[in-house]
């Protein structure tokens, strides 16, 4: 028996369950293995300082910050009223009005 042999095998043993362990996930989750070999295809690829994601991180940043801004201009009148009408600082913030139950479907 040679010396490193044990290593061997040891090493064999951990790329099994490496494998089934990718096997696995795969068949659970098909669309998010496909989705993380892209990733990494891409990221393999050098497109992670191209300008392509370039472009996908400033919109991205763009969508972000308008959902941002979008959400602080709808609550702006809210606040404004209040202040108007001179409510405590505590009745300035909007409240959900609450809805309605839904009948539940069988």
């Amino acid at each position: 028996m040679r010396p490193d042999e044990g290593t061997e095998e040891e090493l064999t043993e951990q790329v099994s369950q490496v494998r089934e362990t990718i096997a696995a996930f795969v068949d659970e989750h098909p669309l998010a293995a496909v989705g993380l070999a892209f990733g990494a295809g891409y990221v393999v690829a050098g497109g992670l300082v191209s300008r392509t994601t370039g472009r996908l991180f400033k919109l991205g940043t763009r969508l972000a910050l308008g959902a941002v801004v979008r959400q602080a201009l709808m609550q702006l009148p809210a606040m404004l009223l209040a202040e108007r009408e001179g409510a405590p600082q505590h009745e300035r913030q909007q409240q959900q009005p609450p809805q309605p139950e839904r009948p539940q479907q069988h």
